[in-house]
């Protein structure tokens, strides 16, 4: 007996043009090692929570075994919209789209907090 399958999914399944905002959170965090020469990196670290994707970026100090917590996003298997947020806050953000959550991203990495830290991490590096 011969069974016969039919194949419903679509032919383009495969093939997407959305980013996920992790990528952009790894391309910023493979950008700060660079920039330091390693002296400060960072990290994405991801879960899951309540039928959200959470991923928290950390900037890291190597040197002297530091990590500190830059922001937070959460997000929808759908990825938009999402939440944002800085540890700082309690508040969060809705980017609806990526054109927003890239906006928010590069203000909140350029922002004096961020600078501060980094360039305190990187005294402190230096400093052993």
């Amino acid at each position: 007996m011969a069974t016969h399958t039919t194949d419903f999914w679509p032919d383009d399944i495969g093939q997407s043009e959305l980013r996920a905002p992790v990528a952009l959170l790894r391309e910023q965090a493979a950008a700060l090692g660079e920039k330091t020469k390693n002296v400060v990196t960072a990290e994405v670290a991801s879960s899951s929570e309540s039928g959200s994707i959470v991923h928290d970026l950390y900037i890291v100090a190597p040197a002297i075994h530091y990590r500190y917590q830059l922001l937070t996003i959460r997000h929808p298997l759908l990825l938009y919209p999402m939440q944002a947020r800085v540890p700082s806050t309690i508040l969060w953000t809705t980017l609806e789209s990526e054109e927003e959550f890239i906006h928010w991203l590069k203000t909140t990495l350029t922002s004096d907090r961020t600078k501060k830290a980094i360039q305190a991490m990187i005294a402190q590096s230096q400093g052993q």
